[in-house]
């Protein structure tokens, strides 16, 4: 086997043609190899940029969440100072005129049953995005370990091994920008969500407003006919 060898690398060094192509593949086959380390390189900075990226998505998604509840808190207590106007505007008397502000709007039940049908539009396109996330988790792919057979030539098995990485690589960056849409998706609905609550709360004060400027209003009227 030897001198099989000898013989052979004697027979190469003999044709000055044959040399200069094996030659010339070994200087592609290092170029390939180096190629390959930066592309790996580059892939994995890559990765770590989109890994702190996602998580700062995430992150700002729960940012969200926290607001679309402290949004609804406050609708809840602007509801509950509306029914207290509500109840101190009963008390305000009758008088032989009615007094008609400027500032009217839509009726406050139209209001409400505007809100609560976009919420549940909402609701039902955050369920949506949901299942199709959880569906789309089930049916993920793993990413594939290394399988290439070693060849011998540790140049070449290095460049099977750099080219394992990157296909892994690729595969995770792909899982990423996936979750990364569909968290971007779904924070959109929780924006309309808080949206929603915010119209819908400034709606509810301005109408418990006006029911107090009403009842002043016309205390105000009442206590001056007293007094003629």
């Amino acid at each position: 086997m030897a001198g099989e060898k000898a013989a052979k690398a004697a027979a190469l060094s003999a044709d000055p043609e044959l040399q200069a192509i094996l030659n010339e593949t070994r200087q592609v086959q290092q170029d390939t190899l180096q190629s390959s380390r930066n592309a790996v390189k580059t892939l994995q900075e890559t990765v770590v940029v989109a890994d702190k990226t996602n998580e700062r998505l995430q992150a700002q998604g729960e940012q969200l969440k926290r607001i679309g509840a402290t949004a609804e808190e406050a609708d809840e207590h602007a509801q509950e100072a509306y029914d207290k106007a509500r109840e101190l505007h009963k008390y305000k008397g009758f008088l032989p005129f009615s007094i008609k502000q400027g500032f009217t709007g839509g009726k406050k039940n139209s209001a409400d049953s505007d809100y609560l049908s976009r919420q549940k539009e909402l609701d039902r396109t955050a369920e949506k995005l949901a299942k199709a996330e959880a569906k789309a988790e089930k049916s993920g792919t793993a990413v594939l370990s290394a399988t290439r057979p070693e060849s011998g030539d540790a140049v070449e098995d290095e460049i099977d091994q750099n080219l394992d990485e990157m296909s892994r690589g690729l595969s995770h960056l792909k899982g990423v920008g996936l979750n990364m849409q569909t968290e971007i998706k779904k924070q959109n609905v929780d924006i309309e969500h808080i949206k929603a609550t915010t119209e819908h709360t400034d709606y509810v004060v301005n109408s418990a407003n006006r029911k107090i400027q009403d009842f002043m209003l016309i205390k105000i009227v009442k206590e001056n006919l007293y007094n003629c």
